[in-house]
């Protein structure tokens, strides 16, 4: 509900008094990579990620928090990692995604895109919207115009859709 802000005061205090509180730890960090504070949310999901090494979300959260960073191998393999615990975990392969994508490797990227929408249960418009801005970045207009077109035919709203829409037609 984007009440970050609240998640990391309820946090602190239950840390306060239970410093190694996994939940509490999670729950900071997230609400932390939530706020933009990446910097500051590295040493809490490092620290969460230490104490449970095979946790997925932590993975995850770890490398959301190094892409940010522009640590790119490095968020890769926590994505690869997480992906490997949790297989078909759809924000993970999304956040693997976005990763390559931000690495211009689209091509790359393409793949993990579309597994997320694949396994997501129902429309995952963040995904869709990161998989038409990876095609278009990859010059394979036809299959972006394709993505666009259907967010543009449940979002007519959207003024972002209609221009990267056009930006594929043209």
């Amino acid at each position: 509900a984007g009440r970050h802000v609240e998640v990391e005061a309820a946090a602190r205090r239950i840390l306060g008094a239970r410093p190694t509180q996994p939940l509490a730890l999670k729950a900071l960090g997230f609400a932390l990579i939530g706020q933009g504070r990446y910097e500051d949310a590295l040493p809490i999901v490092s620290h969460s990620l230490e104490r449970h090494p095979e946790d997925p979300e932590a993975l995850n959260n770890l490398g959301i928090v190094l892409s940010a960073l522009m640590r790119w191998d490095e968020s890769i393999t926590c994505f690869a990692r997480s992906i490997e615990i949790k297989p078909g975990d759809p924000e993970v392969l999304k956040n693997y995604g976005l990763a390559l994508s931000r690495m211009h490797k689209y091509d790359e990227a393409v793949p993990f895109l579309l597994k997320a929408i694949e396994c997501h249960p129902g429309d995952y418009v963040d995904a869709i919207e990161l998989l038409a801005g990876t095609l278009l970045s990859s010059h394979r207009n036809d299959e972006a115009w394709t993505c666009l077109n259907e967010l543009w035919k449940n979002d007519a709203n959207n003024p972002a859709i209609l221009c990267q829409l056009l930006a594929a037609s043209l």
